[in-house]
């Protein structure tokens, strides 16, 4: 009979020199998972770069995929506060604009730290957890790319906001994402221009 896979676990401080320690040990992962990857990256080498002990390094993580999955948590935490949220607060009354201000908030959120995100979606496709964190933060950004479409109705033909917001941010991730892993053959200016005229196109 097959047993459930007990969820890692992080642990936080109750003091503030252990926040700094645990916030050491996230800065230091992130560097090492963007500059080495995820697989290839262990618990100890974490620990040195942050300058702290193995020891200091378990009280705050049972190994490097808690640590992983936070990381993973706080980045689309911020990019949700730092783009998609400002990129909408101001009212907008042009078509064009408002495609516009959709296809940068998504670009931004999709190349900011690029080789961090090329981690998450390797592993997106053989981690449950990381799929399942993945999944979440997906659609609360298709949901708040719902509720602006919506919140524009008169200037464009959806009978199905929802349904068209999954469109466009799946056009928008795959480009990214052709983006992120292969730069040297998607990295034309143009493809943002292209993108936004499929787009006008696709909501007229």
């Amino acid at each position: 009979m097959s047993q459930s896979v007990k969820p890692s676990k992080s642990r936080i401080p109750k003091q503030k020199r252990g926040f700094e320690t645990r916030n050491k040990i996230l800065n230091a992962a992130i560097e090492l998972f963007s500059s080495k990857g995820y697989l290839n990256t262990n618990s100890n080498e974490i620990a040195r770069k942050a300058g702290v002990s193995t020891g200091s390094f378990y009280m705050y993580f049972d190994d490097k995929k808690p640590l992983f999955l936070e990381i993973m948590e706080l980045f689309y935490e911020e990019i949700h506060l730092e783009v998609l949220i400002p990129a909408f607060q101001d009212g907008l009354t042009e078509r064009k604009e408002i495609l516009d201000r959709i296809l940068t908030a998504l670009t931004e959120l999709h190349l900011k730290s690029p080789e961090l995100q090329k981690e998450f979606y390797s592993l997106v496709y053989s981690d449950k957890e990381v799929q399942e964190i993945y999944r979440e933060k997906q659609l609360s950004v298709i949901n708040r790319l719902s509720e602006l479409l919506r919140s524009y109705c008169h200037l464009f033909t959806l009978p199905n906001p929802e349904e068209s917001a999954k469109v466009i941010h799946g056009a928008v991730e795959a480009m990214m994402l052709k983006q992120i892993l292969f730069p040297e053959v998607y990295s034309d200016s143009k493809i943002k221009e292209e993108l936004n005229t499929m787009l006008d196109r696709y909501l007229s």
